[in-house]
Order: structure tokens, then C-alpha cells, then sequence
């Protein structure tokens, strides 16, 4: 959230500034839900640690929760969830699907994000 590239402390404290302003930046709205709320504070969390000083490798912030919608239903659920866990102990891991952060691996950082947003609408996303 502040650019400096890497998703840390810093960028949390920022979403829950954000989140108790009587007049939030949208800044800190990582879902772009048009809201600064719990769900952006839990993405941070799930990206914590993730390098973005190569943005060209970090996929738009709304392309996490189109990634996330694994099996392109429309929405972020269980179905999404399980995909990741059979995916994550797959000694052959299917990336394209189930690689949400686009890091190279299927791991707890893609099960956080599902988790993360998890109930979130994704019918507006282009696979849908």
C-alpha cells in the first residue's frame, strides 16, 4: 500500500488507519470494493511478506480476487478453498489454476487469499 515493496507491518497499520477514518482514502481498498474494511486488512495479512518490487510479476490488486474464484463460479467459497489444498499437496500442482498470487507455487499464501475473500462476487471478472 505504500509502495516501498513489500507487503509487511506497515502496510496493515496503513488498511486500519484507513479502516477507522471518518473519511478513508480508498487507498487502502485492496479489494476495490469501495470500501476500507476487515476484508483489505486480511489480504494484507495473506500477502504478508510478498516481494512487489518487480510489479511486472504481481498481478492488478483486483486480478487477486478473480484469481481467487479458482473454479470460476462467480463467487469465493469452499469449492475455491479445496481446489488450493488438492492443489498445494499435488506433487504436480496445477499453477494456472490454483497459483492465486501468481509466485510460482500453490502454498498457504494462496489458501490465505482465498480465505481472505472468501464470499466475495466475481461475476464481473473476465472469466466469468
Amino acid at each position: 500500500i505504500n509502495a516501498d515493496g513489500k507487503v509487511n507491518g506497515i502496510d496493515r497499520s496503513l488498511v486500519v488507519r484507513e479502516w477507522t477514518s471518518q473519511n478513508p482514502s480508498m487507498n487502502a481498498d485492496v479489494d476495490l470494493d469501495g470500501k476500507v474494511n476487515q476484508r483489505d486488512r486480511n489480504i494484507v495479512v495473506a500477502l504478508w511478506g510478498y516481494d512487489t518490487s518487480n510489479c511486472s510479476k504481481v498481478p492488478e490488486r483486483s486480478e487477486f480476487m478473480c484469481r481467487a474464484d479458482v473454479n470460476n463460479d462467480g463467487t469465493i467459497n469452499g469449492t475455491d478453498r479445496s481446489i488450493i489444498v488438492r492443489e498445494e499437496t499435488s506433487s504436480n500442482p496445477n499453477l494456472a489454476l490454483a497459483d492465486v498470487n501468481s509466485d510460482g507455487t500453490v502454498d498457504r499464501k494462496d489458501y490465505k487469499l482465498v480465505v481472505a475473500l472468501w464470499g466475495s462476487n466475481t461475476n464481473s471478472c473476465p472469466e466469468n
